[in-house]
C-alpha cells in the first residue's frame, strides 16, 4: 500500500507544481528596474489605454502624493520624536545604525564595493534614513549610478539583496 502512495504523490505533486513553475516571473517596480510610480503608470496606460495627456496628469498627481507623503512622515517623526525621551530617540538611532551596516554588508559581499564605494553608499545610506523610501527612491538611484559601475548597478537590479 505504501509503495502504492509515492508515485501517486509524486504525479500529485508534479500536477500542482508544474504551472507554477511554468509562470512567468512577476513583474514589478523593483523587477522592472524602475520606481514604483513609473511602473504604476506603466500598468495604468496598458490596462486603461491612458492617453498622453492622462498619463502626464497622473504622473504629476503621483509626484504630488509622494511629496506630501514626504512630509507627512517627516512630520510624524518630529512628532514622534517630542514624545520619546533622550535614550529611546538613541535607541531608535543605534537600530538604524545597524540596520544600515547590515544593508552595506550584504551590499558589500554582492556587489564587492572598494572602500571608497562603501563609504559613499554608507553616507547615502545614512543621509536618507528616517526619510521613508518613496521621495528617496529617485535621487537614491541618481546617486547609486554616480558610485557603483554598470556591472555593480545591474547586479544590484537582479532579486536577491
Amino acid at each position: 500500500m505504501k509503495k502504492a502512495m509515492i508515485p501517486l504523490a509524486t504525479a500529485l505533486a508534479v500536477v500542482l507544481v508544474a504551472p507554477l513553475a511554468a509562470q512567468p516571473p512577476m513583474a514589478g517596480p523593483a523587477k522592472a528596474g524602475g520606481s514604483g510610480a513609473e511602473w504604476r503608470l506603466e500598468r495604468m496606460t496598458e490596462r486603461l489605454d491612458l492617453s498622453a495627456e492622462q498619463q502626464e496628469t497622473i504622473a504629476a498627481l503621483m509626484a504630488e502624493q509622494a511629496s506630501n507623503r514626504d512630509k507627512l512622515r517627516a512630520d510624524f517623526r518630529s512628532q514622534v520624536d517630542a514624545v520619546l525621551t533622550d535614550a529611546q530617540r538613541d535607541k531608535r538611532d543605534a537600530y538604524q545604525a545597524e540596520r544600515i551596516d547590515r544593508r552595506l554588508a550584504r551590499m558589500t559581499a554582492r556587489l564587492d564595493l572598494s572602500d571608497a564605494q562603501q563609504a559613499e553608499l554608507k553616507t547615502l545610506l545614512t543621509e536618507t534614513q528616517g526619510g521613508g523610501r518613496s521621495g528617496h527612491n529617485g535621487r537614491m538611484r541618481e546617486q547609486l549610478a554616480s558610485i557603483l559601475s554598470q556591472e555593480q548597478l545591474a547586479k544590484l537590479r537582479r532579486p536577491g539583496l
